[in-house]
């Protein structure tokens, strides 16, 4: 998450980024009917941006803002712009936490906690990049900063009830980066490397239930190859990165999405020996070859019906609270 702008009583714009799963291991059915899961995400310079207002009435609205060319009968932007939206989930669960809190202490407990979030979508859905996690995030670290104060232990506990992935975008307390991933996904762990990955990924025009690909699954490793796979991280090197990486889901998402071996035999075929389908699909991503033309890769997939090409880095950046510090810091200079 990296803050764009904040005035600490009317607004707040974040960038919120993508993620790629440079490995995802799965160890078994929970009692409460997840996967346990063991899985390493690395944050990407794909950006959606939210902006966040503050407003007294109470009102908790959201405008969704589509790229151009979207094409509305494509999955990947029939996004809702109502309630059931993701990001107006995480601030009513915010303004219910405040208020609750508020309440506790004697004050106002029903407000006035409201605010217009403008959500501008760049990060495709349905596609295994976290984009309804990432813009969660943001709400969640916006809307506490505009009503309250920035709070990681209450941002932690919020982001676990709203979903899986959302606590990975918060970062740490030093740093977003790299993360180790556990339980459902809700458990993070911030991983002490940055390698300087380069990547290439694709999203088709058919996207990939999350809980479809589950379905589909049949068999679980009874032994994780994750410390394996974060000793290879420490060396930065990418051919070496690239050769360890897994992901359990990506066969039971090919027998539900044809897109899914179609992009990874394009990437192949355009000199990339290191590719894997990110999360539970439908994007997959190479890390790039030494040799190798995305200009050929683009035209290549335009053909076969791939219209979503990018050249993407692993991006690493300060925690929001070295963030919101910077912001103070500047505003008092």
């Amino acid at each position: 998450m990296r803050i764009e702008s904040w005035n600490a009583t009317q607004s707040i714009r974040l960038k919120c980024p993508a993620k790629v799963n440079l490995f995802l291991d799965l160890l078994g059915k929970r009692p409460d009917g997840y996967h346990e899961i063991s899985t390493v995400l690395c944050p990407i310079n794909l950006w959606d941006e939210i902006t966040i207002e503050n407003r007294r009435d109470g009102v908790i609205e959201l405008k969704l803002v589509l790229p151009q060319d979207a094409d509305l009968s494509d999955p990947a932007w029939q996004i809702p712009a109502d309630s059931s939206n993701l990001v107006v989930k995480a601030a009513e669960r915010v303004r219910d936490v405040l208020r609750r809190l508020d309440g506790n202490k004697g004050g106002d407990s029903n407000g006035p906690f409201g605010c217009t979030i403008e959500l501008r979508k760049q990060i495709p859905a349905a596609a295994g990049l976290g984009g309804g996690s990432s813009n969660a995030a943001a709400v969640v670290i916006g809307c506490m900063q505009l009503w309250s104060t920035w709070n990681r232990t209450l941002a932690d506990q919020v982001c676990q009830q709203l979903g899986s992935d959302v606590n990975f975008f918060l970062g740490d307390a030093e740093q977003i980066g790299l993360m180790l991933a556990s339980g459902r996904g809700e458990k993070t762990r911030l991983i002490p490397y940055q390698p300087a990955l380069k990547m290439w990924l694709l999203h088709p025009p058919e996207g990939c239930s999350t809980r479809d690909v589950y379905a589909k699954v049949t068999q679980v490793g009874s032994l994780s190859k994750t410390e394996e796979f974060l000793a290879t991280c420490q060396t930065g090197q990418e051919s070496k990165i690239g050769a360890a990486m897994f992901n359990a889901l990506q066969l039971p998402a090919t027998q539900i999405n044809g897109w899914i071996n179609k992009q990874l035999e394009l990437l192949a075929e355009c000199g990339c020996p290191h590719r894997l389908m990110s999360g539970s699909g439908s994007s997959c991503f190479a890390i790039t070859p030494m040799e190798g033309s995305f200009e050929q890769l683009k035209a290549q997939a335009n053909q076969i019906g791939v219209n979503r090409v990018y050249e993407v880095d692993a991006w690493y950046g300060q925690s929001i609270e070295r963030q919101l510090t910077g912001f103070a810091d500047e505003s008092c200079s």
